[in-house]
């Protein structure tokens, strides 16, 4: 006959009323050796049960064991124990979890035979575990921080100074400094390649190719006759683009594999206003798009130029050009299908394929001075020199919310799952954090004597980089921060 054994006590009739669990096999007829292996293995998983019991018997008396939040361990014991897939889902939706299931976490659950299913459920918890502390600060050996950037895969997170010649590479999980990769003369723009194997950085008139797996230096691209102020990957990361910050910025397109010089394109010569960006639009490098002007926005599928005033796009096989409405700041859909555009105080929408502009809003009482698409494309983000920010719904054509709280000219981002949007300004001493959904402000992070220089969300998880005036940087798990009340 089977033997058995049943959870009796309350509270493990409360978690799993109908958990029984068998030991199937005649004991009677089986040799020693394995009668004794049998016997083990009883002693083994009872003695996990006892303690799984245990576990939640000492909270039982503080709080409903239903709604115990398991922790990483308790999630182990479950399924030491083989439990049903469907009683641990359950479970995790009665009582949700008390840590991170980042991917490590989840790998090790992985492996110790947690199912598809018990994985799809700890991805949608959040924990419940919050803080309203930044994970990680940390402070290096740079002054005036001009570049912060995150590698790909979220793991680095790329610094560099305005007078420095110097990269530092600083681990995000740890917070230390992982690598420095120096360089003779002041670094003026960095990028990671989309594999995130390569590390590009001008300096001077020339570029640095590292590899980012061994640390070695790669190629020195030469050719440029004045400070490279553009690098940029195609989304393929077989090219690399730059263009340096003469009068007659000619682009040039270089083969990261063998570091020689592919071509080179003149583009027009015009008056420069600001920093210039450049968007790569397609793997085979056919088209980039050029401004005159000053935005930093940055596309998902490459980077952007803006000159203010004029606009020319360049087809980077056969040099044709062509324009598109004036613009003060733009950025694309996912697809390169659509711009949206701002100027003075007004938004537009462009579909690229018919080159008509679409009015959107102007609610603003000042120019526009940053644009952010959420992931999703359903929500349209603005910022102003009037010192509030604008979450345009593009679906019902109609605004969401208007978001105050500034001293200065807006800056907006979104983070990786669109949830929330970062709002600062460089004359503030404050990032905001916003729930999209609802507009409510959810969090305000920042110092009462020091101002805010750089941001950026990791473009694996919702961590978010905040870089101080005073050269300090901090981590914050947007994830931990405490829900809106």
């Amino acid at each position: 006959m089977p033997e058995s054994i049943i959870y009796t006590s309350t509270d493990q009739r409360q978690h799993f009323p109908h958990l029984t669990i068998h030991f199937g096999g005649a004991t009677a007829r089986a040799s020693g050796k394995e009668s004794l292996m049998l016997r083990t293995k009883q002693i083994v998983i009872v003695a996990l049960s006892l303690a799984f019991g245990l576990v939640f018997m000492g909270s039982s008396r503080a709080e409903d064991p239903k709604k115990r939040p398991l922790s990483e361990a308790d999630l182990l014991v479950l399924l030491n124990l083989g439990l049903d897939d469907d009683c641990i889902v359950a479970r995790l939706k009665r009582g949700g979890i008390a840590f991170k299931a980042d991917d490590a976490v989840l790998a090790r659950l992985k492996k110790a035979g947690a199912s598809p299913e018990v994985l799809a459920a700890l991805r949608r918890k959040e924990p419940l575990e919050y803080s309203k502390r930044p994970i990680l600060t940390f402070r290096g050996d740079l002054k005036e921080l001009s570049r912060i950037v995150f590698s790909p895969d979220g793991k680095t997170l790329a610094l560099a100074g305005k007078e420095a010649s110097t990269v530092e590479l600083w681990d995000t999980a740890t917070g230390k400094l992982a690598a420095e990769r120096k360089h003779s003369a002041p670094v003026t723009c960095l990028a990671f390649s989309p594999d995130g194997k390569t590390l590009a950085v001008g300096y001077e008139r020339q570029l640095q190719l590292w590899n980012t797996v061994t640390g070695e230096k790669r190629h020195t691209l030469k050719g440029h006759t004045d400070p490279v102020w553009l690098v940029q990957f195609t989304p393929d990361s077989k090219t690399l683009i730059s263009r340096d910050e003469s009068w007659e910025a000619d682009v040039r397109l270089w083969d990261v594999t063998t570091g020689e010089k592919k071509r080179t394109l003149a583009i027009e010569p015009g008056r420069s206003f600001g920093p210039t960006f450049m968007k790569v639009l397609s793997t085979d490098e056919r088209w980039a798009r050029f401004y005159d002007g000053g935005s930093r926005a940055i596309s998902p599928d490459g980077s952007i130029t803006v000159r203010r005033s004029r606009e020319r796009m360049l087809n980077l096989g056969t040099a044709k050009t062509g324009s598109l409405p004036e613009a003060d700041y733009l950025i694309f859909s996912p697809d390169s299908a659509t711009v949206f555009l701002s100027k003075d105080k007004t938004v537009k929408r462009l579909e690229v394929a018919t080159g008509r502009p679409h009015k959107i809003h102007s609610d603003h009482t000042s120019w526009i001075s940053s644009l952010a698409l959420s992931p999703d494309q359903k929500v349209l983000a603005t910022g102003s020199q009037d010192k509030t920010a604008i979450l345009w719904d593009l679906e019902a054509n109609k605004c969401r919310a208007t978001l105050e709280g500034h001293r200065g000219l807006v800056q907006v981002c979104f983070s990786r799952d669109g949830k929330l949007l970062c709002s600062f300004s460089p004359y503030d001493r404050t990032v905001k954090l916003w729930d999209v959904r609802t507009g409510k402000a959810r969090a305000s992070l920042g110092e009462e004597d020091v101002c805010v220089r750089l941001v950026a969300f990791s473009p694996t998880n919702n961590l978010l980089a905040v870089a101080w005036q005073d050269d300090v940087v901090q981590l914050w798990d947007t994830d931990r921060l405490p829900p809106p009340k």
